[in-house]
């Protein structure tokens, strides 16, 4: 879920749950001992004003992780909240343009500050559109390590549902950035309560298969934030140079708990690209794909399944510019 280059050189070992710097763009793919680091976020939870664009932004703390946010407020009466988790590049625009080396400045019009908008025109004027970035940008790969188990570029080590990471880490920085824009004057009071659209796109798929293992093993937090949502959107997604990008079809519990939301009224969406679905360095992404729709299909689950460009070839303009393009 990344640019072509990425299979150059990919470390296994795992990033912990430790509090962590946001790390910047490098201009090698090839790391180093130890990557340089921006300053972290503040441990306290914190407003800051919006600077080159209308999104505003957020520093909150995701199992002792600092965590930004960033928030694009709807333009009409709210009535849903899209929570987007971004993949690999995906940075604000200015870090994009300053990144002259590192392997994310030649897609700056795919930044977070044009993704959010796009989102938004897809969802409608009446969605507040929020941004839960990755705990670490290394190089320009995105490590949710505050939501999930990875590796220290990003993939998935593992999803263990007992780990209760991505039931509680969402939840928790969600309520508290929606505390912060509330008391910002940037959202209404009311609109806490309105539902939730949960949305990974490429790597952003990370923390949510998290939270689908976690329904396996029946986690209260888990189920009560699925209990609280809409819609579950996985968009073009890859989980690196590893194997996991969609719940296994072996995943019983975890298939029907997920299942059992779906019952209630939960919509699951499948999104997809050549990019991923005909990715040779990635071939089991199309087959892990197929096996998680058929395995809730047979369950009874109608999933939305949508699929983009598919008489092209694939292309990393075409992965990013779904986004634009999500039938919704």
């Amino acid at each position: 879920p990344s640019c072509e280059r990425m299979e150059a050189g990919c470390p296994t070992s795992t990033l912990d749950a430790a509090p962590a710097a946001q790390f910047s763009a490098q201009p090698s793919l090839q790391p180093s001992a130890q990557p340089s680091a921006q300053p972290s976020a503040p441990n306290a939870e914190t407003a800051l004003p919006a600077t080159d664009s209308e999104l505003h932004m957020y520093h909150t703390t995701t199992n002792g992780i600092p965590t930004q946010v960033l928030l694009l407020p709807a333009t009409a009466p709210a009535q849903r909240h899209v929570l987007f988790f971004p993949g690999d590049v995906q940075m604000r625009r200015a870090e994009m343009e300053a990144d002259l080396r590192g392997g994310t400045f030649e897609w700056k019009q795919f930044s977070l500050d044009d993704s959010l908008p796009a989102l938004q025109a897809r969802f409608g004027a009446d969605a507040h559109v929020w941004c839960l970035r990755p705990a670490r940008m290394v190089y320009q790969f995105a490590a949710y390590q505050q939501f999930a188990r990875v590796t220290i570029l990003g993939a998935a080590s593992e999803y263990n549902g007992y780990a209760g990471r991505a039931g509680t880490g969402i939840t928790s920085t969600f309520d508290a950035a929606a505390a912060l824009a509330i008391a910002a004057g940037c959202i209404p009071a009311t609109d806490a309560a309105l539902p939730l659209v949960l949305l990974g796109f490429s790597k952003g798929v990370v923390p949510l298969v998290q939270l689908i293992a976690e329904l396996g093993a029946a986690d209260a937090s888990a189920l009560a934030l699925l209990a609280r949502c809409s819609e579950l959107h996985l968009v073009d997604g890859g989980s690196g140079t590893e194997r996991g990008a969609y719940p296994a079809a072996s995943w019983s519990e975890a298939l029907d708990a997920l299942s059992a939301q779906a019952a209630r009224g939960l919509r699951i969406a499948v999104h997809s690209t050549p990019y991923m679905l005909a990715s040779v360095k990635q071939p089991w992404l199309a087959p892990e794909c197929a096996a998680f729709v058929g395995a809730l299909e047979a369950r009874g689950v109608k999933v939305d399944v949508s699929d983009y460009f598919m008489r092209e070839k694939p292309s990393l303009e075409r992965h990013f510019g779904v986004l634009a393009e999500l039938r919704c």
